[in-house]
């Protein structure tokens, strides 16, 4: 089996177990505990049985669709697993799409790089920025 991430989304992710039976797809409105809802969902023990993992790489917002891709090539990295990133169009059947992973037509990559639906607007509040501007004006 394999394992399918998908949190381009900003109002919700899902994940997957799918396999050459059937697909078993969970969803959740929460925004944080990916990694809780997965290993409660499909067991901690399950994850050292996958043979891969595919993630969604985008286009998303930034903060969730990192979440997704962090969580995908940490995972692969510790369980030194195959990692598969998919656009999300790619990603309307998930029985297709595992064919596709598992025959190896989507190659995998020790790496998946995030797509963002437009560049990221991170700012930091204004007493943090007054914080810092005072900093640099004493140490020069």
């Amino acid at each position: 089996p394999w394992l399918f991430i998908d949190t381009h989304a900003p109002d919700h992710f899902r994940f997957a177990r799918m396999d050459r039976r059937a697909t078993r797809e969970w969803t959740s409105r929460k925004r944080g505990g990916l990694l809780t809802a997965i290993s409660r969902s499909i067991g901690r023990r399950a994850l050292r049985r996958f043979g891969g993992i595919c993630v969604v790489r985008g286009p998303g917002g930034f903060s969730c669709t990192c979440s997704g891709v962090v969580v995908a090539n940490v995972l692969s990295r510790i369980f030194r697993i195959p990692l598969v990133g998919v656009m999300v169009d790619a990603c309307d059947d998930l029985a297709i799409l595992f064919q596709r992973v598992h025959t190896g037509a989507i190659a995998s990559v020790d790496f998946v790089e995030p797509v963002y639906a437009m560049e990221p607007n991170i700012t930091m509040p204004r007493q943090t920025v007054k914080s810092i501007k005072s900093v640099k004006t004493n140490v020069l």
